[in-house]
């Protein structure tokens, strides 16, 4: 399943989330909070949790910052995914 999500408060804040089943979450992109690993590193944002075995999805990987729009964050999840980027109408709001 493909999950969006995007904040009202902070527009700024939307998540791409790919689960198997309901609680199992392969890979989630994030773009407006920081998040630290279990190592005690701070990752900043935009950053992209990949399912790793014994940790589920605690660890994250910074990506590059080029990501300035949901359209382009989501574009890139679903290249990260091999997932083809879906068509649009009106955008991402």
């Amino acid at each position: 399943m493909l999950d969006v999500y995007r904040s009202r408060r902070n527009i700024r804040k939307v998540r791409f989330q790919l689960r198997y089943r309901r609680d199992i979450v392969l890979a989630r992109l994030c773009t407006a909070v920081s998040h630290g690993n279990p190592d005690g590193s701070v990752i900043r944002f935009p950053h992209l949790h990949l399912y790793r075995e014994g940790y589920l999805d605690k660890w994250a990987h910074e990506i590059s910052s080029g990501l300035d729009s949901p359209a382009s964050a989501l574009e890139h999840f679903c290249t990260v995914i091999s997932l083809p980027v879906p068509e649009m109408q009106g955008g991402l709001l």
